[in-house]
């Protein structure tokens, strides 16, 4: 009896990490996401607002992202009130560099910093990450970078890259730039009665629960391999059907703090 016991729970335990662990992506699916940036328009504008889930602003900002023609860069730039974030990405999405400022007294007391920046330093396959506050530093942080790691607060722009490309799933890592780590991830379409189920929702603001499906895509991510028995909820993306499919809205289910990047295209 014992040992058909032990035989059950070892069992469990293969099943278990079996589904812990996701395959990494080939390389042809690694291939179809580089030099996505050029699928980008030149330059798009947005006027996007972080509101709550009973629909009040907290706060705003304008936000600019740029493709320089040749090398396929990117430069975004978020500038408002409260908040001011630079960021500079290759044409494969890969983060060079950003400079994220906070101007907010509150923001500021609860972070407990007011500026984060980060450095890639490609040669030696290392992320840096810097904490300062009024211009000293508070600490400094490294994380080894994947193949494949993309910006978690730019992913939108990506999957509006990849959008344009055709293609609507995604299998690999994003770097959480809030607090360092390192998420395997897999995003996938929403629709039917899944997307339903997520727009009955009454935790979303009523202009998110309004938009049709014939209108905009919907996407799902979530947390895979480890981590996701610490981080079980998901992100959600929205971008319009029609090209180039410009971002409509972004945000992480988090019960604890669920905000929503709501964009107004400018352009």
């Amino acid at each position: 009896m014992r040992k058909h016991f032990l035989l059950f729970w070892l069992a469990c335990c293969i099943l278990l990490l079996a589904g812990c662990f996701s395959p990494p992506p080939g390389e042809e699916e690694t291939a179809a996401y580089r030099g996505l940036s050029q699928l980008l328009p030149a330059v798009q504008h947005y006027n996007v607002s972080i509101i709550n889930p009973e629909d009040v602003l907290l706060y705003a900002y304008e936000k600019k992202v740029t493709v320089e023609p040749e090398s396929g860069q990117l430069t975004i730039l978020d500038t408002g009130r409260d908040y001011e974030y630079t960021g500079y990405l290759d044409r494969d999405f890969r983060l060079l560099e950003s400079n994220l400022l906070f101007k907010k007294a509150v923001d500021i007391e609860k972070l407990g910093y007011d500026q984060r920046v980060t450095t890639c330093r490609a040669d030696e396959g290392v992320m840096e990450f810097t904490v300062l506050t009024g211009g000293e530093v508070l600490y400094t942080k490294e994380i080894a970078l994947e193949e494949q790691a993309y910006d978690l607060e730019t992913f939108c722009f990506f999957v509006q890259a990849l959008q344009n490309k055709g293609l609507n799933t995604f299998q690999g890592n994003v770097i959480n730039m809030n607090n360092g780590q390192l998420i395997a991830v897999e995003m996938k379409p929403l629709g039917g009665r899944e997307l339903q189920r997520l727009l009955d929702k009454k935790n979303l603001p009523s202009r998110l629960r309004s938009l049709e499906e014939a209108e905009h895509y919907f996407y799902v991510m979530g947390v895979t391999g480890w981590s996701r028995i610490f981080l079980t909820y998901k992100f959600y993306l929205i971008l319009e059907r029609q090209a180039p499919h410009r971002v409509k809205a972004f945000w992480g289910d988090n019960p604890t703090n669920r905000v929503i990047q709501w964009f107004e295209a400018r352009d």
